[in-house]
C-alpha cells in the first residue's frame, strides 16, 4: 500500500483520524512523532502540532513518559453533547511534550470533568492569521490560558469569553500563580546560607522575572548586601560570563560563585553550553523543578512550583467564575513554593564567612 503524500496540516488530520478508526484499538499505544515524520515525510513540528489536534479532540490521551494512547468513543443512546473548556496554547508544538504543561492540564482535567465540562487542547499563534476567526468560532464555555500564549490573543480570548491565566498574572484577568518572589528569596538566601556573596541573576523582561528579581533584591537586602549590577544579567550576558568561568575561575575578576537562573531550562541549557562545572566552578539553583527526570548532573537545586496543584486551582477558580458570573476585579490566587536543595549548590570554592542562620532569617 502506498503512503500518501502530505501538503498540510489538515490533510494530515484526516489521514491520522482515519488510521485510528480503522487500525487501532481502544488503548494501544499510538504512533511516536518520529514514526509520523518518517512516514509521511513530513517535519517534525507539522507531526506535533498535528498528535496536539488529536489529544484535544479527545481521539489520544497522553501519558507522561510514555507517548499517545488512542481513546474510542463510547455507543450511547442520545447522548447530550458535553460542555467544553478549551486549554489554550501558544506554540504548534504539543504541549503534553512539556512537562509543566502536561502536569497543568492533567490535574485542571478531572476537577472539570466532575463538574460536567470536558478540557480541549486548543493552539493559537499571532503568526496564523486566522487566529481571530478560530477565537470567534471556539465552542468553549470557558478558557485557561497558558503562559506561552500571545498577549493580544490572550486579551481578545479575555473579552470572548470567561478566562484564567497559570503561572503568569497578566491581561486583567483572574489568574493562579505561583509565589515567584517568594520563591526567589529563598533560593538566595539558601546560597547565602551557603556563603555566597557574589550571587548572579538572570533578568528577562517577562513580568513574573521582575518578581523573581524582587526577591533577589529581598533577600540580599535583608543580611545587608548590595546589588552589583554587574551580576545582574540578560541572556547573552549570562551565555558570555558562563563561558569565562568554565573552568578558570581564578582569572576571572569579580567572578560570581553562584547564580540564581530560573527557569531549570534555561539554566540546564546555559550549563551545557558553557561546560561549566557545577558546584565546583559555580553554584547554580534553578526555578520550577523540571529536573525530576534527571536532566543534569548533579541534579539541579532549585525552587518546586507544583504546577498539579496550579491546575487544580484554576479549574477551580474558572468554575467558580462561570458560577458567579462576571466581575469587575480579576482574582490572582498566589500559591506557595517550596525549595528543593539537591546537588548544584554548595559553599564557594574560597571559602566566604557565612551568612549566621539569624542574619538571613
Amino acid at each position: 500500500m502506498t503512503t500518501p503524500s502530505v501538503s498540510s496540516s489538515e490533510q494530515l488530520l484526516a489521514i491520522l483520524q482515519r488510521e485510528l478508526r480503522d487500525h487501532f484499538k481502544d488503548g494501544e499505544r499510538f504512533w511516536s512523532t518520529r514514526q509520523i515524520t518518517g512516514k509521511y515525510g513530513i517535519s517534525n513540528s507539522l507531526a506535533q502540532k498535528v498528535t496536539g489536534q488529536l489529544v484535544g479532540m479527545g481521539l489520544l490521551r497522553t501519558k507522561a513518559r510514555s507517548g499517545a494512547f488512542v481513546v474510542k468513543p463510547r455507543r450511547t443512546i442520545m447522548q447530550p453533547r458535553q460542555k467544553a473548556i478549551a486549554f489554550v496554547y501558544g506554540e504548534w508544538r504539543n504541549p503534553m511534550g512539556d512537562a509543566l504543561h502536561f502536569q497543568v492540564f492533567h490535574a485542571a482535567e478531572p476537577e472539570l470533568r466532575r463538574a460536567g465540562y470536558a478540557l480541549q487542547y486548543v493552539v493559537l499563534r499571532p503568526d496564523d492569521p486566522d487566529w481571530r476567526k478560530h477565537v470567534r468560532q471556539l465552542q468553549a464555555e470557558g478558557a485557561i490560558l497558558s503562559s506561552r500564549l500571545s498577549p493580544e490573543i490572550a486579551e481578545v480570548l479575555r473579552d470572548h469569553l470567561p478566562t484564567v491565566a497559570y503561572r503568569d498574572a497578566r491581561h486583567d484577568m483572574d489568574a493562579v500563580v505561583p509565589d515567584y518572589e517568594e520563591g526567589a528569596r529563598q533560593a538566595v538566601e539558601h546560597l547565602l546560607l551557603l556563603g555566597h556573596r557574589r550571587i548572579a541573576v538572570l533578568r528577562l523582561p517577562q513580568s513574573f522575572y521582575e518578581q523573581w528579581y524582587r526577591g533577589y533584591e529581598l533577600a540580599l537586602h535583608e543580611v545587608g548586601v548590595p546589588i552589583d549590577e554587574s551580576l545582574v544579567w540578560d541572556m547573552p550576558t549570562a551565555a558570555l560570563r558562563l563561558a569565562e568561568l568554565a573552568g578558570k575561575r581564578q582569572g576571572v575578576p569579580d567572578a560570581p560563585t553562584a547564580a540564581f537562573l530560573p527557569n531549570d531550562s534555561t539554566a540546564i541549557t546555559l550549563i551545557r553550553a558553557a561546560g561549566i562545572a557545577v558546584p565546583e566552578d559555580l553554584s547554580v539553583i534553578g526555578f520550577e523543578d523540571r529536573d525530576a527526570l534527571g536532566l543534569m548532573e548533579p541534579p539541579l537545586s532549585t525552587v518546586q512550583i507544583h504546577p498539579e496543584r496550579l491546575g487544580r486551582e484554576a479549574a477551580r477558580l474558572l468554575l467558580k467564575r462561570l458560577t458567579n458570573g462576571a466581575d469587575d476585579r480579576p482574582v490572582i490566587h498566589t500559591l506557595p513554593v517550596s525549595l528543593v536543595i539537591r546537588g548544584s549548590t554548595a559553599p564557594p570554592a574560597a571559602q566566604a564567612s557565612p551568612v549566621r542562620q539569624e542574619e538571613a532569617t
